[in-house]
């Protein structure tokens, strides 16, 4: 038997394979068999279960909004300005400055949204919004744009670091010449109710309560306890090389060489017997000019306690030393930015 006719058996035998697959399927597809879509017979003890619906997309959680009061004091201005650098591809917010692909930025917290800003031509998203640009507000708008105000023309796509944000928020403060109040601080919540104590005995119940001795009443703080003549001798042997670690502080927002620029800060070169809001070309808050004086050690002193305690609207963001001893040592370190260092004042009497 030759080749010939062993390739003719083989194409029999797979025409054969073919024809009856093809069959297969077209019985197939003519006598399907349906299933009902009620059984014909109900077996007893079996209960049929309907489908569970499917579960409802859960609703997003709103992100809780942090302490204003509390954070943006606290804040990192250095890391702030960082972050500025995505909003400087689109906007300028120095004062006068012009409109970019974004609004001009100066002034923005305490500002109505979408109000006119040199013509600038805001989104219908935008003017529909409405409302003020407050801490909570661009807090929520920074984090995501497009999904807090659809329709933005504000193509970023958002800060979602809540600590970059603060920062920002707090660095964007800086770009008013009085800069927007900070809210008031939260209340503090209650605390839980104390359990209620175990029933007394009735020896306990008639016992008469030993009398209390009176807690000695404290003695008030005067304004005497912080003055610079109380602390001069601390003054004159204040640690320098302390306070020198404690201004690196300073120096994410001021400049103390002499002739030295202004930065987000005045420069602090022979800060200390300087007039308030003097140095030139820098612009000082209404409310530093309002308190005029001088950069005494006293007044130093006071300041760096809490700034924006003791003067409500300076444009300095910084916390504050609440801790005496670094304040002495800062200030110590303060008075060589001079060629003649403030005199120390007179020791108390």
């Amino acid at each position: 038997m030759d080749s010939w006719e062993w390739n003719k058996i083989a194409g029999a035998v797979l025409g054969t394979l073919i024809f009856v697959l093809v069959l297969g399927m077209l019985g197939g597809a003519v006598y399907e068999v349906h299933k009902p879509a009620k059984p014909g017979y109900v077996v007893p003890g079996v209960t049929q279960t309907a489908a569970a619906p499917a579960a409802a997309p859960a609703a997003p959680v709103e992100e809780p909004l942090p302490d204003f009061a509390k954070v943006i004091p606290a804040a990192d201005l250095a890391n702030g300005q960082k972050v500025s650098h995505y909003c400087a591809q689109c906007h300028d917010w120095s004062k006068g400055g012009p409109n970019r692909i974004g609004p001009n930025l100066w002034n923005i917290l305490g500002s109505a949204r979408g109000e006119d800003r040199g013509g600038f031509a805001f989104s219908s998203a935008m003017k529909a919004k409405g409302g003020t640009w407050t801490y909570a507000e661009l807090f929520r708008f920074l984090k995501k744009p497009q999904e807090y105000i659809p329709g933005t023309k504000m193509t970023f796509a958002g800060v979602g670091s809540t600590q970059d944000r603060i920062d920002l928020i707090a660095y964007i403060r800086t770009w008013a010449d009085s800069p927007a109040p900070l809210p008031a601080p939260e209340a503090a919540k209650p605390a839980a109710p104390a359990a209620a104590p175990a029933a007394k005995t009735a020896a306990a119940q008639t016992a008469k309560p030993a009398t209390a001795a009176a807690a000695p009443a404290p003695k008030p703080v005067t304004s005497q306890t912080t003055t610079a003549a109380v602390l001069a001798p601390d003054f004159a042997t204040a640690n320098v090389a302390h306070g020198k670690e404690i201004a690196q502080q300073c120096a994410m927002c001021h400049d103390w060489s002499k002739g030295g620029p202004n930065k987000i800060g005045p420069n602090l070169y022979a800060v200390l017997g300087r007039k308030r809001a003097s140095y030139p070309g820098f612009d000082y808050s209404a409310a530093m000019k309002a308190k005029g004086g001088t950069w005494t050690y006293d007044e130093l002193f006071r300041f760096l306690k809490n700034p924006q305690e003791y003067i409500p609207g300076t444009k300095m963001p910084f916390a504050g030393l609440p801790s005496a001893q670094d304040r002495i040592d800062v200030i110590g370190y303060i008075r060589t930015w001079s060629d003649k260092p403030l005199p120390l004042p007179p020791p108390a009497k």
